[in-house]
């Protein structure tokens, strides 16, 4: 499933509350979703045993993540306002963990493979990173202040 600019503005920020939206196909699959404030977040699952785990306070925030295939782990963290995250894991044992605290942050990873790891912090405001990981065994860490 293709993931595309979900950003803030979005339409579902239109009124007070969240936007959780969660397909799973599979077995084993798991997702956790945190969120206060006025955030979104889309996530698909296919496969087995992929998990997600997710918070988000502030304004605008928005996480888009698709897991195809076996055992692939997102743990996301946001922290203030206009914050996006889009991950695409394709394959089996990739791991993000992403931590973003300030204004208008995004961070895009996309994975292609198996045991891939990136390891994400940024804070401040107004910085964006894209790190793409194809193959097996890749590491990233990218902290940007």
């Amino acid at each position: 499933m293709p993931l595309n600019d979900l950003g803030p503005p979005e339409p579902a920020f239109d009124y007070s509350g969240n936007i959780v939206a969660v397909r799973q196909a599979g077995v084993g699959n798991a997702a956790s979703l945190d969120q206060a404030g006025h955030n979104g977040a889309l996530v698909w699952q296919a496969g087995d045993g992929n998990a997600i785990v997710a918070r988000q306070t502030g304004a605008q925030n928005w996480i888009a993540a698709s897991q195809v295939g076996v055992g692939n782990t997102l743990n996301a963290t946001q922290r203030g306002n206009g914050n996006t995250l889009q991950v695409q894991q394709n394959g089996s044992g990739n791991s993000v963990e992403s931590t973003q605290v300030g204004t208008s942050l995004s961070a895009r990873v996309t994975q292609n493979g198996s045991n891939n790891a990136v390891n994400i912090v940024q804070g401040g405001s107004n910085t964006g990173i894209q790190v793409i990981q194809s193959g097996n065994g890749a590491r990233a860490t990218v902290l940007t202040r």
